[in-house]
C-alpha cells in the first residue's frame, strides 16, 4: 500500500564522509573529470483552456507538505469530492496550544520543527511545545517559538542543552535593552490577531545628520535573538569532554554582559565588562569607511561598534593557547586568540547588546571576520551593494584596530589584496551555510545536475560537498569549503569565487556517493563570469510512478477543474563545519509535484506498486491550471504524488472543482421555431426535425399553466 500524506514530515539526509576534525574536513583527490552537463532539467507550469460555462457540484482545498513516498488522493465521484488520505490535521494538544500562541507568520516553521524532532526523538517535541506555552508569555513567546522553530535536531537535543535557556536567552533581551542609549525595541502588530512581531530600532549618524534605522523582522530573530553564533553548542551545561565549548555554567549573554561567576570572571585583572562599557555610546555607527586605531581609551562619544571592537581586543589581547576554544566564554576567560576567537567573541558582545550580527568564514584561505546589517546604507566601496557590513578586530595588527566597511575587506584581489577567495559563507542558526562570496571575490556560476543511472530523472536532496585546496594543507589532499542541495528537479546553482581549482562530491541517502571514495573534479580553474554545467550520475535509479498515459474523451460534459501551486520545498542537509553536524532546513522556490489521473481499477494496481493507465500524468510540476474531461462514469482519482523523490518534501496547494461543462458539446438552435402542445392524459409528443437540425445535445422545455419542465435530449441523425 501507497502511504498518504496525514500530516507535515521530512526526511533527513545521513550524509557519510571522511571526517577528519570540527575545522579541517578533507578527503583525497581521486582521477576523472564531471561530466559536462548537456541540458538541464525543464519543468514548466502547466495550463489549459478553461470552459466558458460550467456548473460546479462540488470543490475541494488543501495546502499541505506531501514528503518524499507519500501522496495525496482525491476520489471523485458522481456528485462528490473526497480526500482518499486521511486529511485529519489532528495534532498533540500541546502542540495546538503552542501553535495558536504563536503569530501567524511562523507557525508553518514551528509545525515543520515539531515534526522533525519527532523523527529524531519521538515524544521529544511535546517539552518544547509546553515550554512556548507555560514559559514564555508575552512578550517573550515569539522569540522562543522562533528559536525551537531555527535551530537543528542536534542542537535542540543535545544532552548538554537545558531548554529554558530559550527563555533565559529571550529574557535577556528585554533585560539589557533598557540599558543601552543607541537601540530601543519596537513591538508592531496585534498579539490577539497573531500578527506581533519584535524588532530594533537604531540611532546612527548619517553624515552630519542623525537618522533611526528599522531593522527588517527576520533580521532580528535570525541575527540578535538567535542563540546560535557559528559551529558552537548552544549551551550552558558543560560536559567532561567539552575541551573548547567551556560555558561555566552560564549563557553567553549573560556571562559576557554581567561576569556574574567569581570563580570564572573574565574581568579579573582590569579587563572590561561589556555592560559597563555598552551602556554609554549613543548611536550605533557613523555610515563611512572607519579604522579605530588600537588601544584607544574608551570615551563618552565612541558609538557602539567602536566601543564594541574595542572591548573585544581588551578581553582578548593575547595569542591564542594550545586550545583554541570556539565558546565565547572561554575565549573571554582564556584571553587568547587569533582572528577565529576575535570573530566569535565580538559576535557574541554585538547580539548580547542588540547589534545584528553574522560570523563569516573563509576557511580555505584561512581568514574569518564578522559582519553587521544596516539595511540604510548604501555602500559604494564594492560592486555587489549589500546591507552586510565587513567589520573586523586585528588583534596581531597595530594593537587592536577595529575597521568598519573597509575597501579592502577580506583581502581578494579584486578589492586591492592578496589572495583569490575560494568560498566565503556564515553560519545560519540553523547550520545552514549562507553564500557571501559574491560580496568579496569576482565569482563564477555552477550548475550541477543530478541524475539516477536509469532515465537520467533527477535526485533530489543530493549534499554537494565543495574542496578546494588550504592554505597550510597536506599535499594530495582537498578540504571542505562549501556546501549546496539540489532541489527537486535535481538541481543546484551555487557562486564560486574566481582562480580557484574546485573539487566535489555528491551524497544521496537513498543513492550512495559519487564518487565512492574521495572528490572528483568539478572546475579546474574558475574564471569570473563564466557559467559551468555539470552533470552526476548516480549508481542507482530514483522511485518512479509507473503511469502510462492514454487519450480521453474530451468532449465529456463530465470534469474536474484544477489548479495547483508548489510555491517551496523543504530541503535538508547537514553541514560538516558544524560542531554538532548540524541538520539544517532549507526552503527553496518553488517546488515540484507530480500528478495523475486514472480511474478505479488503474487506482487499486496504482496501491498494489503495480504499472498503471493514467488519461493524465505530469511530473515534476511546479503549477497549473488544467480541465481534466472524464470520459466515462465511475469512480475516478487525481493524485499527488512525492513517490519519485526521495528527500524534498514540497508544499502543495491545490483546489479542486468537480463540475458539469455545458459547452462540453455545441448546443445547436430550434431552427424550425417553437412547437404548441395541448396537454393531454397520456400525451406522447414525437419531434420529427428536419435536415437542418444537426445532431447534439439539446434542451426541452414543457409550460403547462404555471408550471416548466425542462429536460436534456440528445439528438442523432
Amino acid at each position: 500500500m501507497r502511504n498518504f500524506a496525514l500530516f507535515l514530515a521530512v526526511a533527513i539526509l545521513v550524509l557519510p564522509i571522511s571526517v577528519y576534525s570540527a575545522d579541517r574536513v578533507s578527503v583525497p583527490v581521486v582521477p576523472g573529470e564531471a561530466e559536462e552537463g548537456e541540458q538541464g532539467f525543464i519543468y514548466n507550469s502547466i495550463s489549459g483552456a478553461l470552459p466558458k460555462n460550467i456548473s460546479v457540484i462540488d470543490s475541494i482545498s488543501f495546502e499541505k507538505y506531501i514528503p518524499p513516498g507519500n501522496s495525496i488522493a482525491i476520489r471523485v465521484r458522481h456528485d462528490m469530492l473526497e480526500l482518499v488520505s486521511d486529511t485529519s490535521t489532528d495534532i498533540p494538544s500541546s502542540w495546538a496550544e503552542a501553535l495558536d500562541r504563536t503569530p501567524n507568520w511562523l507557525r508553518r516553521e514551528l509545525l515543520l520543527s515539531f515534526q522533525n524532532l519527532e523523527d529524531y526523538s519521538p515524544g521529544s517535541a511535546e517539552s518544547f511545545a509546553n515550554l512556548i506555552v507555560s514559559s514564555a508569555g508575552p512578550p517573550l513567546t515569539d522569540e522562543v517559538a522562533f528559536c525551537i522553530a531555527h535551530m537543528s535536531p542536534q542542537a535542540l537535543l543535545d544532552s548538554r542543552f537545558d531548554p529554558s535557556l530559550l527563555v533565559e536567552n529571550a529574557r535577556s533581551i528585554y533585560q539589557v535593552a533598557d540599558s543601552l542609549s543607541y537601540v530601543f525595541l519596537v513591538e508592531r502588530g496585534d498579539f490577539g490577531a497573531r500578527t506581533y512581531y519584535t524588532t530594533t530600532r537604531y540611532r546612527i549618524l548619517d553624515g552630519a545628520d542623525t537618522v533611526w534605522y528599522e531593522l527588517p523582522r527576520d533580521i532580528y530573530y535570525w541575527y540578535i535573538v538567535h542563540p546560535k553564533l557559528s559551529d558552537e553548542a548552544v549551551k550552558k551545561r558543560d560536559a567532561g569532554t567539552d575541551e573548547v565549548e567551556m560555558t561555566y555554567g552560564h549563557f553567553w549573554r549573560e556571562y559576557l554582559l554581567y561576569d556574574p561567576d567569581p570563580a570564572h570572571s573574565y574581568t579579573e585583572g582590569g579587563y572590561p565588562k561589556l555592560i559597563d562599557v555598552m551602556k554609554v555610546p549613543r548611536v550605533l555607527w557613523s555610515r563611512q569607511d572607519t579604522m579605530y586605531e588600537g588601544m584607544r581609551d574608551f570615551t563618552p562619544d565612541d558609538d557602539a561598534l567602536n566601543v564594541l571592537g574595542n572591548w573585544t581586543f581588551r578581553v582578548v589581547p593575547n595569542a591564542p593557547g594550545t586550545v583554541r576554544p570556539i565558546q565565547p566564554n572561554q575565549i573571554a576567560y582564556l584571553h587568547g586568540g587569533n582572528c577565529g576567537e576575535i570573530q566569535d567573541l565580538f559576535a557574541a558582545g554585538a547580539r548580547a547588546c542588540l547589534i545584528p550580527n553574522i560570523c563569516t568564514v573563509n576557511i580555505l584561505e584561512d581568514h574569518v571576520w564578522n559582519e553587521f546589517y544596516d539595511g540604510g546604507y548604501d555602500t559604494t566601496l564594492w560592486y555587489h551593494n549589500t546591507p552586510w557590513i565587513y567589520t573586523q578586530v586585528n588583534r596581531w595588527d597595530y594593537e587592536g584596530h577595529t575597521y568598519i566597511d573597509p575597501a579592502w575587506g577580506g583581502y581578494d584581489t579584486e578589492r586591492g589584496g592578496s589572495k583569490d577567495l575560494s568560498t566565503v559563507w556564515f553560519y545560519r542558526g540553523d547550520a545552514y551555510p549562507v553564500n557571501r562570496i559574491e560580496s568579496y571575490s569576482a565569482v563564477c556560476t555552477v550548475d550541477v545536475y543530478c541524475r539516477d543511472n536509469a532515465g537520467g530523472d533527477p535526485v533530489d536532496g543530493v549534499l554537494l560537498n565543495i574542496f578546494s585546496d588550504i592554505t597550510g594543507g597536506e599535499p594530495g589532499m582537498v578540504y571542505l569549503g562549501y556546501q549546496a542541495v539540489t532541489k527537486g528537479n535535481g538541481h543546484a546553482m551555487f557562486l564560486l569565487g574566481d582562480n580557484q581549482p574546485f573539487w566535489y562530491n555528491a551524497t544521496s541517502d537513498s543513492l550512495g556517493t559519487v564518487p565512492d571514495e574521495g572528490a572528483r573534479t568539478l572546475v579546474a580553474s574558475t574564471t569570473a563570469g563564466r557559467r559551468y554545467n555539470k552533470s552526476c550520475t548516480f549508481p542507482a535509479s530514483m522511485p518512479e510512478v509507473r503511469c502510462f498515459p492514454t487519450t480521453a474523451d474530451s468532449t465529456s460534459d463530465r470534469m474536474i477543474q484544477v489548479t495547483w501551486e508548489s510555491p517551496e520545498e523543504v530541503i535538508h542537509g547537514t553541514n560538516y563545519r558544524d560542531s554538532q553536524y548540524g541538520t539544517f532546513t532549507l526552503h527553496s522556490t518553488p517546488g515540484y509535484i507530480t500528478l495523475f489521473v486514472c480511474d478505479a481499477a488503474n487506482f487499486s494496481l496504482y496501491e498494489s506498486g503495480e504499472p498503471f493507465e493514467g488519461i493524465l500524468f505530469q511530473k515534476k510540476t511546479t503549477d497549473g491550471e488544467l480541465p481534466i474531461h472524464l470520459p466515462y462514469s465511475g469512480v475516478w482519482y487525481l493524485v499527488f504524488t512525492n513517490e519519485d523523490a526521495v528527500a524534498n518534501s514540497p508544499l502543495v496547494s491545490a483546489n479542486v472543482k468537480l463540475c458539469e461543462d455545458t459547452t462540453a458539446v455545441e448546443e445547436k438552435p430550434f431552427l424550425p421555431g417553437r412547437l404548441s402542445l395541448s396537454v393531454y392524459p397520456s400525451l406522447e409528443v414525437i419531434w420529427q426535425p428536419d435536415k437542418s437540425v444537426a445532431s447534439g445535445i439539446y434542451f426541452v422545455r414543457a409550460k403547462a399553466g404555471n408550471k416548466t419542465a425542462t429536460r436534456k435530449v440528445v439528438y442523432l441523425r
